[in-house]
């Protein structure tokens, strides 16, 4: 991919995680100390718009581990707390005001992910090792998927079989689970040698997944049989933290390391061997990253507070 230039912003703090709005307009950016959303120029600077932690209106005593925007909804936006929180916001002319709290979970909440058509719909997965589904017209979570693992580090709705998700835990394993079938997953992939960080549907194929470890490894699996095939492997210098699928590039996705490697690099999965890009900007490990499909451009944060838009 060809990168003409790089943005920088200083956050000042370590940042958790990145969502970007479905028009691409606002981008939030969240982490212990950190809650703020910023306007996408056309140019792709970023301005400031919304410091939730410094409203007067919110008493934010906890700090912000995941954030997502609703894919159906730009107004509608929410995060996770390490105090086992999931709260609902709605953004509106220039302000955020707080919609919904859940505090079903009884610790960090690790992975948000809202329905891909459902704006009430959310999916929540914590170190409790428990998966829970709310519905922002209820008080408290609907249903509750126990994953039988120490931890549910990702989560995520397959975006075009709407009825089913998929989890990893520390356990090593993904489990694959059909929403209206809470009692147990259906299926299990069990390929890595470590806890599972992170994983992505892929969107365009409905039976395509990737999912990252500690052990090293990316893989690519195709779930359409019950036998769960490998169709590419990576193998990483460090730990992966996140894994994030190209949007318009079938075969390239991106992914950025727990520790030790502190850049984010672009993959072809049909030649795993070698990344195709790698971008070594950030001096801590990148925490998080961000396509943008209409300006062929992503954005990535880390632990030095430091966020940069390579466009």
């Amino acid at each position: 991919m060809v990168i003409t230039k790089t943005q920088t912003l200083y956050l000042e703090t370590p940042a958790a995680a990145i969502a970007l709005s479905p028009d691409e307009n606002l981008l939030a950016v969240v982490g212990s100390h950190l809650f703020k959303i910023y306007k996408v120029k056309e140019n792709g600077e970023l301005e400031d718009s919304i410091n939730l932690r410094s409203s007067k209106n919110q008493n934010l005593n906890y700090s912000s581990s995941d954030v997502e925007f609703c894919p159906t909804d730009d107004r509608i936006l929410a995060s996770a707390s390490t105090n086992g929180s999931v709260i609902i916001w709605n953004i509106k002319n220039g302000r955020a005001k707080l919609k919904t709290v859940f505090k079903d979970h009884g610790r960090t909440v690790n992975r948000i992910n809202f329905h891909p058509t459902d704006e009430h719909l959310l999916l929540s997965g914590s170190q409790d090792g428990q998966m829970k589904l709310f519905d922002d017209r209820r008080d408290e979570s609907v249903l509750t998927f126990c994953s039988n693992s120490e931890s549910v580090r990702d989560i995520q709705f397959n975006p075009h079989l709407t009825h089913y998700f998929a989890a990893g835990t520390d356990s090593c394993n993904v489990q694959l689970w059909d929403m209206r079938r809470p009692d147990k997953y259906e299926r299990l992939i069990t390929g890595h040698r470590g806890p599972v960080f992170a994983l992505d549907w892929h969107p365009e194929d409905p039976h395509c997944i990737a999912t990252a470890s500690r052990d090293c490894t990316i893989k690519i699996w195709d779930v359409s049989e019950q036998s769960l095939t490998v169709t590419s492997a990576i193998t990483t210098v460090a730990a992966v933290a996140r894994v994030k699928w190209r949007p318009t590039h079938y075969y390239h996705l991106a992914s950025c390391s727990l520790t030790v490697d502190s850049s984010a690099c672009i993959w072809d999965v049909q030649r795993p061997f070698v990344p195709i890009a790698s971008f070594a900007y950030h001096r801590e490990s990148t925490s998080a990253l961000q396509w943008r499909p209409k300006s062929n451009s992503f954005i990535t944060v880390s632990k030095d507070g430091r966020l940069f838009h390579h466009c």
